[in-house]
């Protein structure tokens, strides 16, 4: 019996995921083609897109994906309207420590709470792009500080003297006006 019980809540969850994520992206496809397409700011390279939802304890996390701005979403599990000023700031505790969202609403979706990853997104040239930054942002948040490590690639660090930065910009130089010019630099 608790077996069953688990598994349709589980069944129910995924239900409830499926139509706030997919109604999101309905939503936001909607705007994009009505009110943002002949804006300056819209990326045509883009499209929208839903990444990464996972349930959390106030709610479905995840990363939207708009060709005007890249967000964090913090989506409640049913449509509910903001008991806080739009605009204003909440904490959501996450696995990756307390995180501060702007409070916002729309007319369909009720009440998400976000944090701006980019905007405008102009910067993206590709959808593939855009999503790789948005699953980079949603592992971080969602993992443990002290399991996240990003894949930097490890590169030897030189310091350099301001002496020697000196010494190597005028060597620098001098070979570039010394190309090719066997009497550069000296007066004639």
């Amino acid at each position: 019996s608790d077996v069953i019980d688990w598994c349709m809540s589980l069944i129910k969850a995924d239900h409830v995921k499926e139509e706030r994520i997919t109604r999101l992206v309905e939503r936001f496809t909607h705007i994009g083609e009505t009110a943002m397409r002949d804006l300056p700011i819209y990326n045509h390279n883009l499209e929208v897109e839903a990444l990464g939802f996972q349930l959390t304890d106030d709610g479905w996390l995840g990363v939207l994906i708009t060709p005007w701005f890249i967000n964090v979403i913090m989506l409640p599990e049913q449509k509910s309207v903001a008991t806080v000023p739009l605009g204003d700031k909440v904490t959501h505790e996450l696995a990756s420590g307390e995180h501060v969202f702007s409070v916002g609403e729309d007319d369909e979706l009720g009440r998400y709470d976000f944090i701006t990853l980019a905007s405008p997104t102009l910067n993206f040239k590709s959808q593939q792009a855009a999503r790789e930054a948005a699953e980079k942002a949603c592992a971080k948040l969602l993992t443990p500080p002290e399991q996240y490590q990003e894949q930097i690639p490890e590169q030897a660090v030189e310091f350099v003297s301001p002496q020697q930065k000196g010494k190597q910009r005028r060597e620098f130089l001098r070979g570039l006006v010394g190309k090719g010019d066997s009497n550069a630099g000296k007066s004639g």
